[in-house]
Order: structure tokens, then C-alpha cells, then sequence
């Protein structure tokens, strides 16, 4: 039994203080109490367990820098939070119990020593080939194509592979020739035995994932490595492939981080309106469930069969040799011709592999985005239920619960017990439905997840920590090397990746480890003795270890504090917020406003080794094209030599020694993504108390160090109250760099990280979850207080200081990482230069990869005042394209898209501009009232916005300036394919305020360019004047003609003193080629070339219907697959459009899904619904009333109230009305629909409960049916009996015709079968399901109903009840009833399908498995009342004493007397 401690006062006597601190007095917990040196290290479980608490509490000692004197003070009492803190320290510690036994010292340091060899690309998993344990040869597999399963935004990397994904073809002959692509690895078995490889084709062409081509683009290997379950894994080696092309955008998955950022704590799910009493556990708390599932074989799902030039192999066949092996590959892809064509007689295809490959570098990106939208398609809120990382975290709502995805491993989360699951379910029925095999784990019932490393517990709260074993594994690993002398550095990078994994859950802990990472480092290759500070650091790290745990139900502290500091002074301010506020602000983290500039997106070289100069492509001490070059063969030789010789070791250690070491490439940041500012709330002087002000000690210090201490500051005071213990806490202030070293847990500047060490021992020891926001220093309140003692030190014969505001930040280059966190400034923006302007450095020689640039292009030109400024500056430019001048100028023509590509390629165009459409994009488009046009105007967006991506991404290849103008607010710069833009280390972003280029509005405008000259355009308002708002209209006159537009119309015109700037920019570095008049000879070619463009699509308009029409033409039928592919991708997210509240998203989001929603429900309740809206609407014109949206909720609400008053009305009345208008009229979220009118029904129903509705024993249904055939109505009397048998609905049954029969076929097939809803008719259930089937009269005892059904189909035409209505059938079963002498009317038609299945379970004829199938019932708890005997037989009380004889007896001579009337009747 693990020992717990108590609540005694001697709980913790075994712990005492060893050394007093003056911090003590103002309510510091440290240093926290330790045990005793002397204490006993051997002994029982309890003292093993109280050492590793006290092994966590050294760590954070240590953390805090708190003094461990070891002189004793047992007097000391210990205060209230350092009690809570060895309570909760405690608590985390024995979580994990006792070390299992099947880990060890030695099999922790084992797994260590066998994962450096992955550093080394050196697999240790490697198996042979055994084709009859490759698991995805032994499962049938149908792959589908991976372009149409794609959301929008991927497929266009799909479809514009060369332009997005692949490298310049120059950079990919260079690397071709320079023989440095690596061989393609094979099995060995595979490579030396071509039976073994035919049969391993024959394989994968039956799995169809082999595919053929003529041309290969790269060569690719096949390997297999083990599997746990003993299985293996085929791995394709397409590391060649990944050398010719780009790196993949960041794959945003659902990471471990992404998912602990969900927000379960019980006071926002109570507000989002989970804890119901269906939501609540036994003991009354909110019950958080999650499930997860596996998407079977991911990768091997998907084939882009296009792309199997890229992945072939060196085998090569005939047709002949193809026929002969069973291989059919039917026609060939030309890429050359474009499209398919038969295999010529001599000609040889390549063996290829046709799916998405482990191994190559877009796999993961594909397959990523592929699950993410197939299971975005099944949710109530596509696009706005998944968590990301990166990205805020959804609400959690009852009855939609949200989605993380991470690849092939998917994960929900409901605010309710059974949400989850019931996700879950959705999203495994739509892979279903593409016959992808989905596994659901079925974990909901546990309350717990083990997933992605992490352990999730929601038994009790939700938090996270890691999985038992592997915290073991690593606690034993680290102590393992701490018995150790000599450590190898390879090993301590495999514990650094591990203890950096675990350390990810809580990143503050990151902090403890600087030195370690240096020791690594240098003694890579050899083993060394640890420094003695690396020691301290492990044992500080290894006492954290079971410290890890994120609470994903942690409130929220209501204490928030702000501060500032200058030169001399500091302040210190506090408020109390609520806990909305506090959630909004936590929604966005600050390091989200950064992207790290992207590699791939400099030129292909050689590893900077210190060969190269950095400044330019020459050697050191070279001159250019001077003496021996690479351009001879001589100097071919010496560079040959030369590479041969930097592939050993020792020359590069020897060589480093006179030219230093090697320079890595810094890394770089760029503020590229904007996420929302806080709120104006935070600006209110009243609301904050002045804690502290006071001057600076110490004024050398750096200034961010000086405001990191501030926030820190704030941190400690929450830690002097348990009532902050174990809550989200929030701090602000207006320095960008605290913020972001906390926020990442660590720094690469030593005084910053001493100060991230002390703050993580604050926030582990208590459990805060600290978080910070920026805010700008113009609107900081603490900023005057801090500056009482003087204004800031002058900066004169010293480097200035960098204080960095986000306001000061600027946004036109790149950041280098570790000189920003230092406060050093810029790196200086990566000049163009740097970038590929005029040519790539491939393998230490220039190419040229352009022709040169001729003239300026302007796209999306509106009014072209740009064009004219540039043309009377000088420079050619050519005829701008804005659409408004005729059909030819219109891009969401494909053709005319790739006529401008091709303009670009042959390097017509020097510099282009586009002005893309921002009408969609905008954050004020409200109010829209014709949903079609909107859609329409959506689609054209997308379509634009995706082929301005596409161009800039040409101009980056071939070195063309490039600019792209949008308002600063707008959603264009949120777009996915133009974000990634900003990845690329040569772009620039600025904005400038066009009320300082002379224009009566303000509206700030963003520009990104990567010509950095253009940054000088930015400029801002100075504040002297006043701004006219762009709201509402404006006369004006066009053509001599009065007229009226929009003011924002207007605004879209470029200033003229703008222009001019721009076009002075652009005049002093526009090269030779760039002036003159405009070239007569170019601008005919483009107009001509637009169009033919133009023309093209005209022609395929005009083509007659029986007029051949080629597969792979395009034109019109081109661009309507581009606007459809675009309506999709808005469908599912639509909020990338504008700042729309929820009403607005619902409505721009579809009236189609209204239509969805309304095809689930019967026409006969459309029918009830659209007669009780009508009565009410009829209400209200006797009332004089006029009902608007904004007082529908009122007026329903006074109608109910009025219908509760009349007796004659019942709930259900109010109810049809409700959801009625829920249905047909709303909009938004249904929790925001009605709520006073869903109040006022609740409290009706209240009033007037029901019953449900009870089964009667058969002998009555019988005795019903009997009077049925008594008074000549037998159409009513085998309605009652089919239904009584089959479990059908009323409205099922009275619609039957003979297309829902299946009639008997001989002895093996006797009985009648009935299709409900058959979809072949169109016809959908009450559950929106179709297709269902159940068979008459199934019981032995019944063979005289299934005579009856022949009999009476015998007469019928089509329908088999076409006399008989629900209305007139509830009518004739009121009247019988009273005939009958009921004391109730106990048998009414929608009674018959539940005394049915009532009767089978009492009688044993059927279990509840069986009636729940045979009655469609989807759940479990639907069928569990049948079991309630009591009821059943209790209904015999309803029956007239006198007739219960009669009743019995009328019963047995039922069968007899229904066959016989209808034998006489026909």
C-alpha cells in the first residue's frame, strides 16, 4: 500500500526548514522544507517515496535559487502554502506509483544507446523482407485519390505541383550533375533477387499502389522495418525526391500542446452550457469524456497518381514482359503530351509506386490535411471544432464536442458524457463511407486516454501528465548517468530529446537545462566526464520529472498584474478581472505573431563549412573569374579533391582550427501572422491599484531584464495565497521579449534564463499556469509610475538599447532569433540580394534562371493610377489587368491565369503589383442579404486569392519583384496559401496609413514585397487632421452622370502622392532593360494573348451538346471546377471571410445545410411545424403586432404564455412551434435561439407533465382489429396488425405500396419483406436513414397474417391503404375505444409499434437485441422499457371487467375470421 500523507498537523514532520530567508516574512514559500541529511535512504516503500518527494523538492530549491544551508531549524513552522505545496507535490509524485518491474538502470540506459544510431539516420528496426508479413499486402486495401479528398488549399499544391512544390528546374539539373544525391536504399533480399521484387510488385499492383511511367524524375528504394505485433512496415526511401523539391508548409497537427490547451474547467463549460443533470457525475461534477481512434494504414490510403514519376524504381518492363508477368497497367501518363496514351510496341515503363510514401517529405502534410477535412465533413461545425496547434482551442459545447487530429490518430473531447463517442462515431462513419478503415478504441467508458505519450485523465478533473512507464524509464535513465563517470555525447542528445519531449507538457521546466546542451555539443564523438555543472542541472531535471502535469480544468485567478520599467524606475499594478476577460485574453499566445523563416527558401548549396565567404559566392581571398575557376577542367579536379577531402572529420577539425569554427545559419523570426490585441478593457486607469513603485538598484542591466524582473514580481505575490494555487494566471506588459522567454519556458541569454529558472520553481512548485500578454506601451498603465525617477539614460558613444514594442518591431525583414531575445536589434532584413534577384548560388556557381526583366505589371489595377504614375516616370509597363475593362481581363479564367504564368516565366515582367480583391476578405462585410450572390462572390475570392499565391511563388523562383497590397484588417493575410508567403527569408511587410499620402480616409494598408526599397512608403497618420469614416455612401459622377457607391468603392484608389513615392522607388533600382517608352510589340502580345484566352472559353461555351468534348480541355467547365472546389473549402470555413458574428457565419455558411437539416424530418412534421408557425403568425397580426428578429423571442414567449392559460392546448403545441422556427427560420447556434420561449415551454411542460406512451397487452389489438373487420373495415384492421408485427411507424405503414413489398419466393424465401423508406423513391425515415428492411409475419405463429398479406395485395394497384389517413385512423381508434368499453383510449396508432415490441419480450418470442433491430432503434436505452413486465400487464385494469372473457376469446378467433372475410370479400 503506497503511503498518502494526512491532514494531521504532523503530516510533514519528517520535512524541516534548513536555512530561514528574509523572503519568508513577505509570505515567499521558499525554500521549501527538506528531509533530514541523516534521513535513512534504505527502508520501507514510505521512505523510498518520501525521498523522491524531497528529490523534488531539492529541483526546486535549486530553480529558485533559495539557499539549502544545511544547519536545521525544526522550530520553524511551515506556512499554509508551503503546506500545500508538499501536499501537492506529494499528490504528483505518487501518481506514478512504484517503478515498474520491467524497468530498469541498464534497460533504460540500453534504450538510450540504441536510439543514438536514429540521429545517424541509421535504423536499428531494419527486417527482411518476408512478403507474407508486410502488413498492408495482406489487407485489401482501395485507395483513393488524395487531389479528391483534399481540401482546396492542398489541392492546389497538387495541381500546380512544378510551380509550389517543386525546386527550379536549373537547381534540380545542378544537383543532378553534382552527384550528390544520396543512392536509394534497397532490402538486401530485394535488391539482389528480381523474382522476390516481381513478386512484390504483383503485391502492391493488387493493393493498387504500383503504377507506371515513362520518365523518371527521381529513383526510390523499398525497405521494410519491424512492427510491434511482429508484423512490417514497407517503407519507401524517397529521399531523392525530397532533394528536388521544396520543403512542406508547417503541418499544423493536434499536438500533445494543442490539446492540453482546451479549456475544461467547470466555470467555462457551465457557461458554454455543459453540467446538466446528463452531464454531471454522481458526484455532481462535470463529467468530461474522450475518445479516440486510428485511421488504419494512413498513408497507403492515398495515391496521387500523377506524382509516381517521383517515387520509381530501377526495375523496367515492356508491355510484352507486363502481359507475361499479370501486370496490366492499361494507358500510360505522358507527362510530356499531358494526358494518357496506350504503351507504344518497344517502348519501357518504369515500376513506380502510386500512393503517398513513408519517406517522403509531404506525406505527413498531405495525409494531415486529408483526415483533418474528411473528418471536418461530419461535423455540425466544420472547420470550427478542431484543435490545432498554434491555433486558439474551440469551445467545448454540449452535443459538439471538438476534434484533434495528429495524422492518423484522432481524438475527441465532449463537454458531456457520450459526445465524444457519439463524434467519434460520425467521423468512423464517414471513412466507412470512402472505405478507409477507421478503428475506434472505445476508451470513452474508462475516463482516461493514452495517447500520443500523454496519459489524460477526466475522473477526476482533466488533466495530462506522461504515461507511468516512460516518466519511469526516463527518471531511471537520467539516474543511470549520474552513477556514470564518462558520458558519450550522442547518448546525452538522446536524453536531451527525451527529457525535452516530457518537459513539453509544462514548458517552464525547460529553463533547468543551459550547460548541458554546450557539454553535448562539444563531446559528440567521444565519451568525456560530466562537468560538474552539467551534474547539478540532471539532478535538477531528474527531481522535475514526476513534477509534470497540466491541468486542463484549472480555474482562473481573478488577480491580474501589469507592470512596467524603465532606466531608473519600476511599478507594479494589480486588478481584479473575471474570468471571461481573463479567458479572452489567454485565447492567442504571443509567440503565434511569429513565423521562423523557412530554409527551403534560399538557394540550394553545400553546408556552410567555412569554405565560403558569406558576403557572395567567392572563396576566401578569391577574385572573380580570376585565375584557376570551376569553369576549367583542371579547377574541376581541385573542387572535386577539395569536397573529397571535407567528408573526413579530422580535415574539418584541423581546418577549423585557423579559420574557426563553423557558422550554423541563424535562425530567423519575421512578425508575419497578426492575432488580436487585447481588449480596451485593460486600458481602464480606475480599474488598476498601484502595488509598488520604486527605482532601480541596479540601472546597468538590460532593459528587458529590468521589465522581466517586473513581471516576475507579479508571479511571486500570487504564490503568497493558496486561493491562486493551481489556477491559470495572467500577467501584461508592453515588453515583447519577457513575454515570449516566459511564454517558451527558456532563453538563450543567461540572465534571462536565471530569471525563467526562478519562475518555473514558482510555477511548478504551485501549479500556477502562467501565462502573459503584450500590450502596446502607449497603452500600458503602469508605463507612468515607472518613469517618477526620471526619464531614460542617454545613449551617446555606447550601442543603444533595444527595447522591444510591439509597436516598434519592424515588419519588413527577418529577426535573428538569438540576437532578438538578447535585445541586439535586427538582423537587418535579409536584403534581396540574399534572396535569388538575379540568380541562385547552385553548388558554388551562379545561374542564371531568368531572361531579363522588361516591363511593370499591374494585376487587380482598379483605377491604374500605379500604371500611369510608373509610366510617367519613365519605365515600360505594360497594359493593366483589372477585370471591369471586358471579359478578357477576367482571372478566374484558367487560361488567362496561365497565360500571365507563362508571361512571367519567359521574363517579360521585371516587377508586378497586385491589388487582389479584398470585398470578401474585409472584417466589416456584414449585413448580407443575398446569400447566392455572396457565395458567388466567396468562390471568386478564393479562386483569386489562390492564383495570386501561385504567381508570387513563380516570382520568388525567378527572382521578379513582387508586391501584394490588402488593408491591414483584412482576412487575405489569415489565408493559408498567402501566409506561408511569409516564411520565405527575402519577403517584407509594412504598413502604411494612406491619410499621410494626402487621402481624406486613414484606412491602414499592408504591403508584402520582397523588394526592400519600398519599405520607406510606410508611413503613419501623425494625428494633425481629421478622418472621414469609411461608412456609408457617396454621390459621384461617372460619365458625366450622378451617381451613387460605397465610400470604401472609393477608398481603393491609390493616392497620387503615393504613386508618385512608389514610383521613385521603384525608378531608382528598376534595371536598363526597365526604361523607355512601353514596347509596342509587348503590349499586342499580351492584349492578344489575353484574348485568345478569352476566346478559348468562349468556344467551349458555344460547343453543341453532341460535339466531341476532350477529358482534359478547360476553359468555362475549367473555371466552374475552380469556383466549386472553392465553395467547398468556404463551407467548411467560413470565418476565414470577415469579422462576422455567429449569426452571420451561420447564415454565409448555407442555407444549404437549413436544407439538410429539413430533409431529415418527415414531410408530415414540416407540415405541423409550417401549420403551428402560420397560427402563430396569425396571433400576432389579431394582436396588431409586427415581429422582427429582434422580437421574435418576446412575442413567442407572450403566445405560450397565452396557450398555457387555455386548457384545450397542450406543451407540445408550443413545442412544434419552437423548433419549428428552430428549423426553418434560425440561423445561428440553437443555444442562442429563443431561450425565454425555450424557458417558457419548460416551465409549461412542467405544468402538464405527460406520460409515455404504454404498451396494451395483444389481446386488445386483436379485439381492436376484430371490430375493424366487424364493421367492414379491413383496410384498418391489417393496418393495425402489420404494424403490431413489424414495429413500423403509422405513417411507414399507411404509405406502404407495393414497390415496398418484396413478395414470397418459394419455400426458402416465404414471408412478405417490406423496404422502409426505400432510397430508390427518394424517401427518407423520421431518422434520415433509408433503406430499411424487416420481414411479416417472422413468427411461427403467425403464418395466417402472412396469408392475409397475399390475399389482400392480390386487390390492391399501388397503394396498399389508399382509403385510409392517420387522422381518419386515430379518429376510428377513439371511437372503438369507446365501443369497446376502454376506460381510457388506450390503443391509438403510435401505441401499436411499441405494444408490439412490448408483447415479443413479455412472451419470449424475441430478445431485446432482436426487437431493437427488427424496431430500427438506434440506442440501447430505446428498447429497455420493454422489459417492464408490470406495465404491461398492469394496462389489463383499462379493460371492462365484463368483457374480459370476451376479450380473450374474440383474440383466438382473429386469424380464422380475417382470412375468411377476405377470402368472400375478394
Amino acid at each position: 500500500m503506497s503511503w498518502r500523507p494526512d491532514s494531521k498537523a504532523d503530516a510533514w514532520h519528517e520535512f524541516s526548514i534548513r536555512s530561514p530567508s528574509l523572503r519568508r516574512r513577505h509570505g515567499d514559500p521558499f525554500p521549501l522544507p527538506r528531509l533530514p541529511p541523516h534521513f535513512c535512504s534504505q527502508g520501507s516503500e514510505r521512505n523510498e517515496q518520501l525521498r523522491r518527494v524531497d528529490c523534488s523538492l531539492r529541483s526546486l530549491n535549486t530553480l529558485a535559487a533559495a539557499s539549502n544551508d544545511k544547519a536545521i531549524f525544526p522550530g520553524l513552522p511551515l506556512t499554509a502554502v508551503q503546506k500545500w505545496i508538499l501536499s501537492d507535490v506529494s499528490r504528483r509524485v505518487l501518481l506514478y506509483g512504484n517503478c515498474p518491474d520491467n524497468v530498469t538502470e541498464e534497460s533504460a540506459l540500453q534504450e538510450l544507446n540504441q536510439r543514438a544510431n536514429l540521429y545517424n539516420q541509421e535504423s536499428v528496426s531494419l527486417a527482411s523482407c518476408d512478403l507474407s508479413k508486410v502488413k498492408i499486402l495482406q489487407r485489401r486495401l482501395c485507395p483513393q485519390n488524395a487531389r479528391d479528398l483534399a481540401p482546396p488549399e492542398v489541392r492546389g499544391y497538387i495541381d500546380y505541383f512544378e510551380d509550389l512544390v517543386e525546386r527550379p528546374r536549373q537547381e534540380q539539373q545542378a544537383l543532378a550533375e553534382s552527384g550528390v544525391l544520396v543512392e536509394p536504399y534497397w532490402d538486401p533480399a530485394l535488391r539482389h533477387d528480381r523474382g522476390l521484387r516481381i513478386d512484390l510488385y504483383r503485391a502492391l499492383h493488387r493493393c493498387q499502389l504500383l503504377d507506371f511511367c515513362l520518365r523518371r524524375r527521381a529513383r526510390a528504394g523499398i525497405f521494410m522495418v519491424k512492427k510491434k505485433d511482429g508484423m512490417q512496415r514497407l517503407i519507401i526511401d524517397a529521399r531523392q525526391a525530397n532533394a528536388f523539391q521544396r520543403t512542406p508548409p508547417t503541418t499544423r497537427l493536434g499536438t500533445p500542446a494543442s490539446l492540453t490547451s482546451l479549456d475544461l474547467s467547470p466555470d467555462t463549460l457551465v457557461a458554454n452550457g455543459c453540467g446538466g443533470l446528463l452531464g454531471r457525475d454522481e458526484a455532481g461534477k462535470i463529467q468530461v469524456s474522450a475518445e479516440a481512434g486510428d485511421v488504419g494504414d494512413c498513408f497507403y490510403n492515398f495515391v496521387v497518381p500523377s506524382l509516381s514519376k517521383w517515387f520509381a524504381f530501377d526495375d523496367s518492363f515492356s508491355g510484352d514482359e507486363l502481359a507475361e508477368l499479370g501486370l496490366h497497367p492499361g494507358d500510360i501518363f505522358d507527362d510530356e503530351l499531358g494526358y494518357t496514351r496506350p504503351l507504344q510496341p518497344g517502348e519501357r515503363v518504369f515500376a513506380a509506386f502510386r500512393g503517398v510514401p513513408m519517406g517522403w517529405s509531404w506525406a505527413l502534410f498531405l495525409a494531415n490535411e486529408i483526415v483533418s477535412y474528411q473528418a471536418s465533413l461530419s461535423s455540425a461545425r466544420p472547420g470550427e471544432d478542431e484543435v490545432r496547434d498554434r491555433r486558439p482551442a474551440p469551445p467545448v459545447k454540449p452535443g459538439l464536442p471538438v476534434v484533434g487530429i495528429y495524422v492518423d490518430n484522432v481524438h475527441t473531447f465532449g463537454g458531456q458524457y457520450g459526445d465524444a463517442g457519439r463524434r467519434m462515431g460520425h467521423i468512423s462513419e464517414r471513412f466507412a463511407d470512402l472505405g478507409i478503415p477507421f478503428t475506434v478504441d472505445n476508451v470513452e467508458p474508462d475516463l482516461c486516454l493514452d495517447s500520443l505519450g500523454l496519459f489524460l485523465d477526466f475522473r477526476d478533473g482533466a488533466t495530462a501528465r506522461s504515461k507511468t512507464e516512460r516518466a519511469w524509464k526516463l527518471w531511471k535513465a537520467t539516474r543511470g548517468l549520474l552513477r556514470r563517470r564518462r558520458v558519450s555525447g550522442r547518448v546525452l542528445r538522446v536524453w536531451l530529446g527525451l527529457i525535452n519531449f516530457h518537459f513539453q507538457l509544462f514548458r517552464p521546466a525547460l529553463a533547468s537545462l543551459s550547460v548541458v546542451y554546450r557539454f553535448m555539443s562539444e563531446h559528440l564523438d567521444h565519451r568525456a566526464p560530466l562537468w560538474p555543472s552539467v551534474r547539478r542541472e540532471m539532478k535538477v531535471a531528474m527531481g522535475l520529472i514526476f513534477l509534470i502535469e497540466w491541468d486542463m480544468g484549472a480555474p482562473c485567478c481573478n488577480e491580474v498584474h501589469i507592470g512596467d520599467s524603465s532606466d531608473r524606475g519600476y511599478s507594479l499594478m494589480t486588478t481584479s478581472a473575471s474570468t471571461n476577460e481573463i479567458r479572452r485574453a489567454l485565447q492567442h499566445r504571443e509567440r503565434w505573431r511569429f513565423a521562423q523563416g523557412d530554409p527551403a527558401t534560399q538557394p540550394v548549396g553545400p553546408p556552410c563549412d567555412g569554405r565560403q565567404d558569406h558576403s557572395g559566392d567567392r572563396y576566401f581571398g578569391s577574385v572573380p573569374n580570376a585565375g584557376v575557376g570551376r569553369g576549367t577542367s583542371y579547377g574541376q579536379e581541385l573542387a572535386s579533391r577539395i569536397d573529397l577531402a571535407y567528408q573526413d572529420p579530422n580535415f574539418i577539425r584541423r581546418r577549423g582550427r585557423p579559420f574557426g569554427n563553423t557558422k550554423k545559419e541563424a535562425r530567423t523570426v519575421i512578425s508575419a501572422v497578426g492575432i488580436p490585441e487585447l481588449e480596451q478593457c485593460w486600458d481602464i486607469p480606475d480599474r488598476w491599484t498601484l502595488l509598488v513603485a520604486r527605482a532601480w538598484k541596479h540601472t546597468a542591466e538590460h532593459i528587458n531584464i529590468k521589465e522581466a524582473r517586473v513581471c516576475l514580481m507579479g508571479l511571486r505575490r500570487l504564490c503568497r495565497s493558496t486561493q491562486n494555487m493551481g489556477t491559470n494566471a495572467l500577467s501584461i506588459s508592453d515588453n515583447l521579449v519577457s513575454c515570449l522567454v516566459f511564454e517558451k519556458g527558456r532563453s538563450s541569454s543567461k540572465a534571462l534564463n536565471r530569471l525563467c529558472r526562478r519562475a518555473a520553481a514558482y510555477q511548478l512548485g504551485c501549479r500556477i499556469q502562467w501565462r502573459l500578454r503584450h500590450i502596446p506601451t502607449g497603452r500600458n498603465i503602469a508605463d507612468g509610475p515607472s518613469r517618477l525617477w526620471g526619464p531614460d539614460f542617454p545613449r551617446h558613444g555606447q550601442r543603444e538599447r533595444v527595447h522591444f514594442d510591439l509597436g516598434d518591431l519592424p515588419k519588413n525583414g527577418h529577426f535573428d532569433l538569438h540576437s532578438f531575445e538578447l535585445g541586439r536589434g535586427q538582423l537587418g532584413p535579409v536584403s534581396s540580394s540574399r534572396c535569388s534577384t538575379g540568380g541562385d548560388s547552385v553548388l558554388g556557381r551562379r545561374i542564371d534562371v531568368s531572361c531579363p526583366p522588361r516591363s511593370f505589371l499591374e494585376i487587380f489595377s482598379g483605377t491604374a493610377r500605379l500604371t500611369r504614375a510608373i509610366d510617367e516616370a519613365g519605365l515600360r509597363v505594360l497594359p493593366d489587368i483589372e477585370v471591369a475593362k471586358g471579359n478578357s481581363f477576367n482571372l478566374l479564367n484558367p487560361k488567362t491565369q496561365s497565360f500571365i504564368i507563362t508571361l512571367l516565366e519567359k521574363g517579360l515582367v521585371w516587377c508586378i503589383h497586385f491589388g487582389t480583391p479584398c470585398t470578401v476578405w474585409s472584417r466589416a462585410r456584414r449585413n448580407i442579404k443575398n446569400v447566392r450572390r455572396a457565395h458567388e462572390k466567396e468562390r471568386a475570392g478564393v479562386v483569386l486569392a489562390l492564383f495570386t499565391a501561385r504567381a508570387i511563388r513563380v516570382c520568388l523562383r525567378l527572382g521578379i519583384f513582387f508586391t501584394l497590397e490588402n488593408p491591414q484588417s483584412s482576412r487575405l493575410w489569415d489565408f493559408g496559401p498567402i501566409k506561408d508567403i511569409f516564411k520565405h527569408r527575402g519577403v517584407f511587410f509594412f504598413t502604411t496609413h494612406m491619410c499621410a499620402w494626402g487621402s481624406a480616409y486613414k484606412k491602414p494598408t499592408s504591403i508584402l514585397t520582397n523588394l526592400e526599397q519600398l519599405c520607406r512608403l510606410q508611413a503613419k497618420c501623425n494625428k494633425g487632421h481629421k478622418h472621414v469614416p469609411l461608412r456609408g455612401i457617396e454621390a459621384v459622377y461617372v460619365d458625366g452622370k450622378a451617381t451613387s457607391r460605397n465610400r470604401t468603392a472609393g477608398a481603393g484608389a491609390y493616392p497620387h502622392l503615393l504613386c508618385a513615392a512608389w514610383a521613385r522607388e521603384l525608378r531608382a533600382i528598376a534595371p536598363s532593360e526597365a526604361w523607355g517608352a512601353p514596347c509596342r510589340e509587348d503590349t499586342l502580345d499580351l492584349l492578344h494573348g489575353l484574348e485568345a484566352a478569352s476566346l478559348r472559353v468562349q468556344r467551349r461555351d458555344q460547343q453543341p451538346a453532341h460535339g466531341p468534348v476532350r477529358q482534359d480541355d478547360s476553359g468555362t467547365d475549367g473555371d466552374r471546377k475552380y469556383l466549386l472546389s472553392a465553395a467547398r473549402y468556404i463551407q467548411t470555413h467560413p470565418v476565414i471571410f470577415g469579422h462576422f458574428t455567429a449569426f452571420d457565419i451561420a447564415r454565409l455558411a448555407g442555407y444549404n445545410k437549413v436544407r439538410l437539416r429539413a430533409q431529415k424530418v418527415t414531410q408530415k412534421t414540416l407540415d405541423s411545424y409550417q401549420r403551428h408557425i402560420a397560427d402563430f403568425e396569425e396571433w400576432a397580426r389579431g394582436k396588431h403586432v409586427r415581429v422582427t428578429q429582434r422580437n421574435l423571442d418576446k412575442h413567442v414567449t407572450n403566445y405560450i404564455t397565452e396557450l398555457s392559460e387555455d386548457e384545450e392546448h397542450l406543451p407540445n403545441t408550443g413545442a412544434y412551434l419552437i423548433y419549428g422556427l428552430q428549423l426553418l427560420r434560425n440561423m445561428g447556434p440553437k443555444k442562442d435561439f429563443l431561450p425565454n420561449s425555450k424557458e417558457a415551454l419548460a416551465g409549461w411542460r412542467k405544468q402538464n407533465p405527460g406520460c409515455m406512451r404504454l404498451p396494451v397487452p395483444e389481446e386488445f389489438v386483436f379485439d381492436l382489429a376484430t371490430h375493424a373487420i366487424e364493421n367492414n373495415a379491413l383496410d384498418i384492421a391489417l393496418e393495425i396488425l402489420i404494424q403490431y408485427d413489424t414495429y413500423m411507424r403509422p405513417s411507414e405503414c399507411i404509405g406502404l405500396t407495393l414497390r415496398h413489398l418484396g413478395r414470397p419466393r418459394g419455400a426458402r424465401y416465404k414471408h412478405w419483406a417490406i423496404v422502409v423508406a426505400p432510397s430508390a423513391l427518394g424517401e427518407v425515415t423520421k431518422t434520415g436513414d433509408s433503406d430499411d428492411s424487416v420481414l411479416l409475419a417472422e413468427l411461427g405463429d403467425r403464418d395466417w397474417l402472412r396469408e392475409a398479406m397475399t390475399l389482400w395485395v392480390a386487390r390492391c394497384v399501388d397503394s396498399l391503404f389508399p382509403n385510409l389517413s392517420l387522422a381518419r385512423l386515430e379518429a376510428w381508434c377513439r371511437n372503438a375505444c369507446h365501443k369497446l368499453k376502454y376506460k381510457s383510449i388506450c390503443i391509438m396508432p403510435h401505441i401499436l409499434r411499441h405494444s408490439g415490441a412490448s408483447n415479443d419480450v413479455f412472451h419470449r418470442r424475441r430478445d431485446l437485441q432482436q426487437v431493437q433491430k427488427r424496431g430500427r432503434w438506434r440506442a440501447r436505452q430505446s428498447v429497455a422499457r420493454y422489459e417492464k413486465h408490470a406495465l404491461l400487464q398492469k394496462r389489463w385494469d383499462e379493460a371492462d371487467p365484463k368483457r374480459l372473457a370476451s376479450i380473450r376469446s374474440r383474440s383466438q378467433q382473429l386469424p380464422a375470421l380475417l382470412v375468411d372475410r377476405l377470402r368472400h370479400s375478394s
